[in-house]
């Protein structure tokens, strides 16, 4: 089922247009990810039920859900995640708290531009290291990169109407050519 594309005034860097709240509309809710609202206005008590594909039912009351949500990507907001994950590394922080502290703030924001950067970031970080020693990132780092590319994957899929599979193999095919065999690994 193809989602209604539309985002909340507030959301920095992506169009602004009215959020809808509309049962059976696909949101954006930060780190919980995609998911459908499920019940409007609950019997005049001004709150909605959002459920997620992971099962979890978040109820939340209606200001606090405008001032959190955001709709799903539109096509022009996915070229731009196109161009994110085709692009070079971008220069990184080398203490590996002041990194691992910047990707998590991105991955708890939700915001589809910083969920590609982390996601291209960590392809490449991994692809380093497993050339310079055989291994990859550290559990914690590797942990973030594939719940971003997890969330990624259910914006694309539910912003284009296709399945996660799909969506992931189009996250592949957007990261540099020589990165792609490094994080077909990291989609299992």
């Amino acid at each position: 089922m193809k989602a209604r594309n539309a985002e909340p005034a507030s959301t920095s860097g992506q169009h602004a247009v009215p959020l809808r709240l509309d049962v059976g509309d696909h949101i954006v809710y930060g780190f919980h990810g995609v998911g459908l609202i499920a019940v409007g206005d609950n019997g005049g008590e001004s709150t909605i039920v959002i459920e997620f594909s992971s099962g979890l039912r978040v109820t939340l009351p209606l200001a606090r859900a405008r001032e959190t949500l955001r709709a799903l990507s539109s096509e022009s907001d996915l070229a731009r995640v196109e161009q994110i994950l085709a692009a070079a590394e971008a220069p990184g922080e080398s203490q590996w708290s002041k990194r691992f502290r910047a990707t998590r703030e991105k991955l708890t924001d939700g915001h589809v531009n910083g969920l590609a950067e982390v996601v291209r970031d960590g392809a490449h970080r991994e692809r380093r290291q497993t050339i310079r020693s055989g291994s990859t990132t550290s559990p914690a780092e590797r942990e973030l990169y594939i719940r971003a590319r997890r969330l990624l994957a259910e914006e694309v899929g539910a912003a284009r109407g296709i399945d996660l599979l799909e969506a992931d193999d189009w996250i592949t095919a957007q990261i540099r050519p020589e990165l792609q065999a490094a994080s077909d690994g990291a989609s299992g």
